[in-house]
């Protein structure tokens, strides 16, 4: 029966070993070689929401009285900037605070995410430098006072209705979000976009029968109307008398609450 020293055992172990790597390595490239590709694609990145802006709400003649303002977001990676005080500059003149304007342009930082949101024509300047990222971001503006505001209504920070007709015609106010590619950090933050995936489409255009002089009138009338007659409160309703539209709705309590009004 042969004998093998020492070494020869190592050596012939090690040539098994080798081979099986070789055959793993094979296993891996040819036959797995999409899968692995696929699981390091989402590792590194993922799909975020571009959010749609809500769809105008006009009263009778056109005028605007909830729009979506098209705004951005700005995030900093310092160490692909190339001409750092002129970025400080351009920051500056944004109106961002000092103390991030030197943390955006620190290269020992490598992601800084600027707080505030911006009009695209004011930080034009800024975004067309290596190293500055945008993100859309949707502020709703209302064209008018408190007198339309309660029949209106109103949304919350995160775009999602909260009363009034924007809850109630929230179907068809509210757009599609779109989607964008993103790549992550170690930690599985989103960091920089890569691209678009899908576009976001705005909500419908919603023309209301009421009357933004006439909810002006019909408040402040009605808010004498309360204080002169010494009322714990009052209503009213304005209708088109040829086609019933309503016009205007007001409702007033000397306790302040709101007693809400007809359903349009």
């Amino acid at each position: 029966m042969p004998r093998f020293s020492r070494s020869q055992v190592v050596h012939a172990a090690l040539g098994v070993f080798a081979a099986l790597l070789v055959v793993r390595a094979a296993q891996v490239q040819l036959w797995e070689g999409r899968e692995w590709a696929a699981r390091a694609h989402k590792q590194h990145y993922g799909a975020k929401e571009i959010p749609a802006p809500r769809g105008n709400l006009l009263d009778t003649r056109g005028a605007p009285l909830a729009q979506s303002r098209e705004l951005i977001k700005l995030a900093i990676a310092p160490r692909e900037v190339r001409e750092r005080r002129a970025l400080g500059k351009s920051l500056l003149r944004l109106g961002v605070p000092a103390a991030w304007v030197a943390r955006a342009t620190d290269a020992r930082r490598k992601w800084v995410a600027l707080p505030g949101r911006y009009l695209p024509a004011d930080a034009s300047a800024v975004t067309a430098m290596r190293g500055v990222y945008s993100e859309a971001a949707i502020d709703r503006v209302y064209a008018h006072g408190e007198a339309m505001r309660r029949v209106v209504g109103r949304v919350g920070t995160d775009g999602s209705p909260i009363d009034g007709l924007e809850l109630a015609l929230d179907s068809l106010l509210r757009g599609t979000h779109g989607t964008m590619l993103v790549a992550r950090d170690a930690r599985g933050r989103a960091v920089a976009p890569r691209e678009s995936g899908r576009a976001p489409e705005r909500g419908h255009e919603v023309v209301l029968t009421l009357s933004r002089e006439l909810q002006d009138i019909a408040e402040r009338a009605l808010e004498d109307a309360v204080a002169r007659m010494g009322a714990a409160g009052g209503d009213v309703v304005i209708l088109d008398p040829h086609t019933g539209e309503i016009r205007a709705l007001a409702s007033h309590r000397t306790d302040g609450s709101f007693a809400g009004v007809p359903a349009l």
